[in-house]
């Protein structure tokens, strides 16, 4: 049954371009079923290459019904993974408004998978795209995650260079009106 599946998808990957990208769709499925990370990984590669862009509003959608019924560990990993391969599809069109929402999905992701040090790093890389869009209610709300996880990092030093910031982002904006959250301070959860 399985072998005939496989053949069965193959053949749509075969076919024109939306039943090709179905069938690839597919493919990412039933590795994911297998619990074939890799397989997974690279068949989600090739329905990009074969020119498959999702939009901003269809991502979430897709990778819910391509990562249904994952193992929740891997399931996370995996998430993140396919997340980035958007994000550089979007990173590739320019569209920083769908760059941002995508840094947001990225990094709810990561922290499911509880990598702080590289949940820092896609924060940073997000603030840059809220400063090009400016959004400064935006930059602030990145700058006070990024202060409070550097704290609670150890990373004493950069945690206080984000308060300074946020300090000086708020003093800019209006007039210093706004209180900034401290490092260590109650966090988002």
């Amino acid at each position: 049954l399985r072998a005939g599946l496989g053949n069965y998808v193959a053949h749509l990957a075969e076919a024109p371009r939306l039943i090709h990208w179905r069938g690839r769709r597919l493919q990412v499925r039933l590795a994911v079923h297998d619990r074939d990370v890799n397989r997974a990984l690279q068949s989600f590669e090739e329905l990009l290459e074969a020119g498959y862009r999702p939009t901003m509003d269809e991502a979430p959608s897709l990778l819910e019904e391509l990562l249904a019924g994952a193992e929740p560990a891997a399931g996370a990993s995996l998430r993140v993974s396919m997340l980035v391969r958007i994000l550089a599809a979007f990173r590739q069109t320019r569209d920083q408004r769908a760059m941002d929402r995508c840094y947001g999905w990225i990094e709810e992701a990561q922290e499911q998978v509880g990598d702080e040090r590289r949940l820092l790093q896609y924060l940073k890389n997000h603030l840059e795209i809220r400063k090009v869009l400016g959004d400064v209610p935006g930059q602030l709300e990145l700058i006070d995650q990024l202060g409070n996880r550097c704290y609670r990092l150890g990373l004493t030093e950069e945690a206080r260079l984000y308060y300074e910031m946020g300090l000086r982002l708020r003093a800019e904006s209006d007039g210093g009106a706004t209180q900034p959250a401290r490092p260590g301070a109650a966090q988002e959860g």
